[in-house]
């Protein structure tokens, strides 16, 4: 018997809100369900953003079959989400490139076929799969800026990995990497023109902390580009 399987994810959508401070919180989305988040963060008073910034908080393998998210668990327990809990952001998203890769060859070799496990943790069952149809979140995030309905065209976006236990306490090193994301100094820090959005498994209740910190981060840096633009 297979020791793992790809178990389907129920898509939650928390609410997009604070659209003033183009801030919003999701589940796993569906690649649709990322194109309507994508189109939903165009509008609201500030106008639309420069770039909408999609923070992943999920610590386990994801992958996209068909437009669905589905995670990568362990088949005696494939309800209970199989943690990579010490793993870089890279090294996550390098796992997922693997993943993606992996069920690309099975769908080659089954001719079409894939066991995927069904909603609810029911039973494993054979499902059709085209060959390319398979892709990382990341993919996902970037194909759903191209395809979704911007106000001035093509939606840019920046998928950014920060990988966060939904099962445990955040440990000081969680909070350290959150801060250099929303505060870095680097290319990656948030800028008050961005729009975000805080993606998590289940919308987990730690992905409020990130959107609070994320809007935190951009009204201080507004409010210190208002100020240095008057001096």
């Amino acid at each position: 018997p297979p020791r793992s399987t790809l178990f389907p994810y129920t898509t939650l959508f928390r609410s997009v809100h604070s659209m003033a401070d183009r801030t919003g919180l999701v589940s796993q989305c569906t690649q649709e369900g990322v194109e309507h988040v994508l189109e939903a963060m165009q509008h609201g008073a500030a106008g639309p953003p420069t770039c909408v910034v999609w923070i992943s908080l999920r610590s386990e393998l994801v992958t996209y079959i068909a437009g669905k998210p589905y995670a990568l668990r362990d088949a005696k327990a494939p309800a209970h989400p199989m943690e990579k809990l010490d793993a870089p952001a890279e090294s996550l998203q390098q796992m997922e490139r693997d993943l993606k890769a992996n069920v690309e060859e099975e769908v080659a070799t089954e001719c079409g076929r894939l066991a995927l496990q069904g909603p609810g943790g029911a039973k494993v069952q054979w499902t059709s799969v085209a060959l390319g149809s398979t892709h990382t979140p990341a993919e996902i995030v970037e194909a759903g800026g191209r395809r979704a309905a911007g106000v001035t065209g093509i939606v840019k976006t920046r998928f950014e990995c920060l990988p966060l236990s939904s099962l445990y306490p955040l440990k000081r090193q969680d909070v350290t990497s959150l801060l250099e994301l929303v505060w870095g100094e680097g290319g990656g820090a948030l800028s008050a023109s961005e729009a975000v959005v805080v993606s998590s498994e289940k919308g987990a209740a730690v992905s409020t902390l990130v959107a609070i910190a994320a809007s935190m981060a951009q009204r201080m840096r507004d409010r210190k580009s208002t100020r240095l633009n008057s001096s």
